[in-house]
């Protein structure tokens, strides 16, 4: 009996052993699979960023609608057409793109046409994590391409009858266009009395604001806009630096230079057409000469001044028509020629040392009665006559002129008077002095005023009196009526036809 006990104890002892091996052998298993399974780095997550994309005003709009942010050294690559550009996001928002930030790409300078038109195709990607954001196509933008027409049917209105003019907007398709807005742009003078609409359901018209909106014009067709307004008969305060380069040669008698001074001064004092609020710095320069040791130009006025209604002040209009009645003449003696080369080289000296020159637009009047004889080297920077001769004096005027031309900035004019009558050389005034030029590369004969840059004849120095006028009303009254297209819903690939401009000179009574 205690030989069978024995044996049972012996075989219960194994089992209990067993059983802790088993259990050991199992606990180091799992201790080695759950290292290794430690060990194995986490995979790399990736950017789950919402990008929204529209178009609207010839902009493609990414907006950042939800998820992680997407560093500064992200990319987006923008496909339209045969165009590819490449934005990186530091550049457009500086440290990454955040939740409800948006970045604008502007497509109206892209090549596209009517017959090519493709969607736009963007890829958003995150450098930092080198992950795809967004790729796909954004929406296909429609094109609506709208034409700004205006009428104005009499450009020298008299403030005493109403002023009328007509706005057309035309949608050339090829799609309907929807949400327009345009702006037209008037001075303080034009006071709008009343207006109709084409069409009362799709559109409004705000007078005080000069905004237009229209809420859907199909292909094809227009939508008109008539106004009716009135005119304050008031010089426009446009800041205007006025040089007059007065022909003082011995061909001019003194009674002419009597009349060109009484003129000039008679125009001046007369507020509706020359401002006298301190919006006008006028120069004065006169020339004519022999070849000898003296300058032949001179400034009068003693330098640029400005022009105001105060009297004791040194611009007071009455006392400067004053001082201008009783300026002196170059070249009191014998015979003296034409050496307009240095009064146009000396008014451009004197107008850019102005204070006023960068903030002021300028106007260059020329008043002359003969040919250009007088030589000048404008290296020499003295404003003296080398020789006479008329082909050199033409070429010296040539030269002055692009020597001012290197300092006129846009809205700037070289206009001329020209008394008395030289057919070719009013030509070669027009071809090659005035300035702006227009699309035949040159300047125009005035009346009527058809913009800036132009020359008028006068028979006489009393006709040149009588009409100065008239040239000043054109330089400080004469406005721009200008309408433009603002914004439209959708892509408008033709931004040449969204703006028209003219000008309009009220008469003077």
């Amino acid at each position: 009996m205690k030989h069978k006990k024995l044996k049972i104890k012996n075989q219960a002892v194994s089992e209990v052993l067993g059983t802790v091996l088993l259990l050991g052998i199992s606990v180091t298993l799992f201790s080695v699979v759950y290292a290794s399974v430690l060990s194995i780095p986490a995979p790399t997550s990736t950017s789950s960023a919402t990008i929204v994309g529209t178009i609207r005003n010839n902009e493609l709009i990414l907006e950042h609608r939800g998820g992680d942010k997407i560093g500064s050294n992200g990319e987006i690559i923008i496909m339209f057409g045969d165009n590819t550009s490449m934005l990186i996001i530091g550049d457009q928002l500086g440290n990454g793109w955040n939740l409800g930030e948006r970045i604008t790409y502007n497509l109206s300078d892209l090549d596209l046409t009517f017959e090519r038109f493709e969607a736009v195709e963007v890829m958003v990607v995150d450098s930092d994590i080198n992950s795809v954001v967004m790729m796909g196509k954004v929406q296909e933008p429609k094109i609506a391409n709208i034409e700004i027409f205006m009428n104005v049917p009499n450009t020298n209105p008299d403030p005493d009858e109403n002023f009328c003019f007509n706005v057309t907007v035309t949608n050339k398709g090829p799609c309907d266009a929807e949400d327009i807005e345009v702006k037209i742009d008037y001075p303080n003078n034009v006071k709008i009395k009343d207006f109709t609409l084409s069409n009362t359901t799709t559109g409004s018209f705000n007078k005080d604001t000069g905004v237009l909106l229209i809420s859907f014009l199909p292909v094809g067709e227009s939508f008109i806009l008539d106004v009716v307004s009135n005119l304050t008969l008031s010089p426009i305060s446009q800041p205007t630096q006025l040089v007059m380069i007065l022909d003082a040669s011995t061909s001019i008698s003194n009674d002419d230079w009597g009349i060109m001074k009484t003129g000039i001064a008679a125009a001046l004092e007369d507020s509706s057409v020359f401002p006298h609020d301190g919006s006008v710095e006028l120069t004065i320069i006169q020339f004519g000469g022999q070849v000898d040791d003296t300058a032949d130009a001179q400034v009068e006025l003693d330098g640029p001044t400005v022009i105001t209604k105060y009297p004791g002040l040194k611009g007071y209009y009455g006392s400067i028509a004053n001082q201008i009645k009783d300026i002196t003449r170059i070249w009191t003696q014998g015979t003296s020629y034409t050496p307009l080369s240095c009064g146009i080289v000396l008014a451009t000296d004197v107008l850019v040392s102005s204070p006023n020159y960068l903030t002021h637009r300028t106007i260059v009047n020329i008043v002359t009665d003969g040919k250009a004889n007088g030589v000048y080297d404008i290296s020499k920077g003295d404003y003296k006559m080398t020789s006479v001769n008329y082909d050199g004096g033409k070429s010296s005027a040539e030269a002055a002129r692009e020597y001012l031309l290197d300092f006129l900035k846009d809205g700037d004019e070289i206009d001329v008077v020209l008394v008395g009558d030289y057919p070719d050389y009013k030509k070669w005034l027009i071809e090659e002095i005035v300035w702006p030029e227009n699309e035949t590369g040159c300047g125009y004969q005035a009346p009527p005023f058809n913009g800036p840059g132009w020359v008028r004849k006068v028979g006489s120095y009393i006709e040149f009196a009588e009409t100065l006028k008239e040239n000043f009303n054109y330089m400080f009254n004469t406005f721009e009526l200008r309408v433009e297209l603002t914004y439209t819903l959708f892509f408008d690939n033709n931004p040449h036809d969204n703006f028209a401009s003219i000008k309009i000179t009220p008469k003077i009574n």
